[in-house]
Parts: structure tokens; sequence; C-alpha cells
């Protein structure tokens, strides 16, 4: 089970990732800076759906170029104008 939490302030994530049997940490959250300032960005669900998600956000959210992820990836975005941006399988995010 993962943990991601917003509470109009402050983004958090656990860190714990699995392989069937083994556990481990990995990064599933994430402060970039963009041309607009920085954006904070974390997901829950599938480690590889997680990672296309960061690239898709990073390369500007073309609509055309939205990965193919899986109904277990929920991705958000929290910028300081709009707050927080949920994407799940679609590229267009729920505020």
């Amino acid at each position: 089970m993962s943990v991601l939490v917003w509470d109009g302030a402050t983004l958090a994530c656990d860190c714990s990732a699995n392989d069937g049997a083994v556990k481990y940490s990995i990064d599933k959250m994430w402060r970039e800076r963009t041309q607009s300032g920085y954006i904070y960005m974390g997901g829950v669900g599938a480690v590889h759906d997680i990672s296309v998600m960061k690239e898709w956000v990073m390369g500007g959210r073309v609509l055309d170029k939205f990965p193919n992820v899986t109904n277990s990836c929920t991705f958000v975005v929290v910028t300081i104008s709009i707050g927080l941006i949920r994407y799940t399988t679609k590229p267009v995010g729920i505020v």
C-alpha cells in the first residue's frame, strides 16, 4: 500500500516499493524547477507508471504524448498557482 498526502501546504509520500516478496525504497515524490517556478510531483502505483508520468509532466504534459498507464497509478502535480492536479489514465487532470 502506498501513501500520498496533500494538506493544502505539504505534499508527503512513502518511499516503499516491492517486487513480489522483495521490498525496497525508491523516490516517488520530486520537486522540480520549471520556467514558471517549482512544481511538486508524486505518484502511487506501479513504479514504471510513476516514472513515465514524471517524464510526461517534465516534457510539458503534451496531450497526444500521454503515457499508457494502468488503473493502479495515480500521479499528482502541485503548483503554487493551481494547487493539486490529479492524473490517472487520462491526460486531463482533476483539480
